[in-house]
């Protein structure tokens, strides 16, 4: 993975993300609501530079691909 993609790693109740702006972060994931085809969830960011800050998150699956969007 180069330093110019945007990435996010989930596990369990943690992520991990990176972009080029902000670097690498982590943290915990709270589910907000869960529907028959979208998740929004909070990333609440534990450390890396947005350290306190919370990211809203759209989760969407198709098929073998996950879709992500997050502020």
């Amino acid at each position: 993975m180069t330093e110019d993609r945007v990435y996010i790693k989930l596990s369990g109740a943690r992520f991990s993300s990176g972009t080029p702006t902000y670097g690498p972060a982590s943290g915990t994931i709270t589910i907000v609501e869960l529907g028959a085809k979208v998740t929004f969830a909070d990333l609440v960011n534990d450390d890396g530079p947005l350290k306190g800050g919370t990211a809203l998150a759209i989760f969407r699956r198709d098929g073998e691909t996950l879709h992500a969007c997050w502020t």
